[in-house]
């Protein structure tokens, strides 16, 4: 073989590969999305009766934060050294 068909072979091989890549990174996500839509769907359901049904009561809360400032005291730290933070989930479609 001659250096010229070493190269056009090499040559023709990257391309190839390079096509092969870029072509399965473009159909891949189309199979993904699919596939979470329909858990996408199932998911939704159990959160939308989650959300009807009120949040946690205040006397929960305040237990909790109670075992905590007590786990803390009893172990050194000062009282009032944590920070309660509430998250709300925001739906985007």
């Amino acid at each position: 073989m001659s250096t010229a068909e070493v190269v056009a072979t090499g040559s023709v091989l990257v391309f190839t590969l390079l096509i092969l890549i870029t072509v399965v990174l473009y159909i891949l996500p189309l199979f993904l999305n699919g596939f979470r839509k329909k858990e996408k769907s199932v998911l939704e359901e159990p959160a939308q009766t989650a959300e009807i049904s009120s949040g946690i009561p205040g006397e929960i809360i305040a237990a909790i934060m109670a075992a905590i400032a007590a786990e803390e005291e009893a172990s050194g730290v000062p009282y009032g050294n944590f920070r309660v933070v509430a998250f709300k989930k925001i739906r985007r479609k």
